[in-house]
This record gives structure tokens, C-alpha cells and sequence, in this order.
């Protein structure tokens, strides 16, 4: 039975500023499993991306906790697709983006920083018009890319049932309002049989708050 389980975001906390992963983390990771300890990525990134980083077998936690993948079976949180449509018809004039399992849309519309972004994530997203979101029966989450100032306020207001974050300050991230990673956290410790408080969480950003007060102990990074 595992003792520990450790719980890492990526960005900004577990990768390099160049989008890497070090050797000495990638052993240490190694090091945990060898003492039987569990290790769990748990990000906003799409599943195959985080396993690009850390070739293992489940569990990991993608789309904020949208996704908990465990050896036996997935569990997701997803938002109605009407919901989905009515929010990016708002954020028109952002860099709208749907995220349906390994799966990436994103607006038709020319954003200069999109680009980057698809190298960051190492993927290219499917461009679509905003009347092909209701083609999307399954949908984890939704990223706005660029000034969400103008946006964050009404979404929060309209969409009290939904969980909106930022995870950097041109990022906002919406999905299930239970799909957090404090939620994910506790999922995954229930499904070991394993106390909260035998819980290490990593983090950086107001994504992962919630994660890092439900955690036994936790680490924000420098």
C-alpha cells in the first residue's frame, strides 16, 4: 500500500522557464516510486501532453482536474455545450480555445501569441467558427487567451455554477465546478485509501490554490 502521494503542477512549478524537464527531477520522481510513494501530475494541460513530460502509467489529473485518469477508469467533469458557445460568443474578440479530452479547438480567428502557444503545449489546435462549438458534444474546458480583465468579472458573475480561474495574467481557465484540483486531489487520495494529510502538493499559480490548502503539507515555488 502507498504511504505518500506527491501532487505537481507543471507550468511554472515542475517544467523550466524553456519548457523542459530536468534530469535530476525526473529522478527524483523515479525516487518517489521506488519507495512505493505515488507520484501525480496534476495540470491544465491535455492528457498526452503531460505524458510527453512524464511517461507513466496513471494516474495523472489534465484540465485542472476535468480529467482524473486512474488505472481503472476516467473520471470527467465537463460543461454543457450551450454553456460552451455562449461564453466564447462573449469572448469573440479573445483567443477562445475548447479542450475535449486530447482533443484542441480553437477560434478561426488570427491571434499572433496563438502560435506560441501551440509550441509551448507541442500541439496544433483544430480552428473552428464559433457556430461549430455545438458540433462538440464533450467538452473539459475552456481557455480565453489575452486581455481577461474585460471579461473575468461578468463570466464570474454569470456563470456562478462553473469554476473560473486564472492560471497566469493573460490566462483564464473555465470548467465543472467541480473540476478543481483541490477535487482531484481528494479523489485520487480516496481512490489509494490514503489520508489527506499523507498529501504533498507543488504549485505556482491561483489554479493551484485550492490544491495547496486541501493538501497536507504543501510547497509554493520560488
Amino acid at each position: 500500500m502507498h504511504a505518500l502521494i506527491f501532487f505537481s503542477d507543471l507550468d511554472g512549478t515542475l517544467l523550466h522557464s524553456d519548457n523542459s524537464l530536468s534530469n535530476t527531477t525526473l529522478q527524483a520522481i523515479k525516487k518517489v516510486k521506488n519507495h512505493d510513494d505515488l507520484f501525480v501530475p496534476i495540470s491544465s494541460r491535455l492528457p498526452e501532453s503531460i505524458q510527453s513530460f512524464i511517461p507513466c502509467e496513471a494516474p495523472i489529473v489534465a484540465h485542472n482536474g476535468a480529467m482524473i485518469i486512474l488505472e481503472d477508469k476516467i473520471i470527467s467533469y465537463t460543461i454543457p455545450t450551450q454553456t460552451a458557445y455562449d461564453i466564447c460568443s462573449y469572448c469573440n474578440d479573445l483567443d477562445w480555445n475548447i479542450y475535449d479530452g486530447n482533443n484542441w479547438y480553437s477560434t478561426n480567428q488570427y491571434f499572433k501569441d496563438h502560435s506560441i502557444e501551440e509550441s509551448y503545449i507541442g500541439k496544433t489546435s483544430i480552428k473552428i467558427e464559433l457556430e461549430d462549438i455545438k458540433k462538440i458534444q464533450t467538452i473539459h474546458k475552456i481557455v480565453c487567451i489575452g486581455s481577461i480583465d474585460t471579461v473575468t468579472s461578468y463570466l464570474e458573475e454569470t456563470y456562478s455554477s462553473l469554476h473560473i480561474t486564472r492560471s497566469a495574467s493573460y490566462y483564464l481557465e473555465i470548467t465543472n465546478i467541480e473540476a478543481t484540483k483541490s477535487n482531484a486531489l481528494k479523489t485520487v487520495a480516496n481512490h489509494y485509501q490514503i489520508p489527506l494529510e499523507n498529501t504533498i502538493a507543488f504549485g505556482d499559480y491561483y489554479n493551484d490554490e485550492d490544491m495547496l490548502e486541501m493538501a497536507g503539507v504543501s510547497y509554493v515555488v520560488d
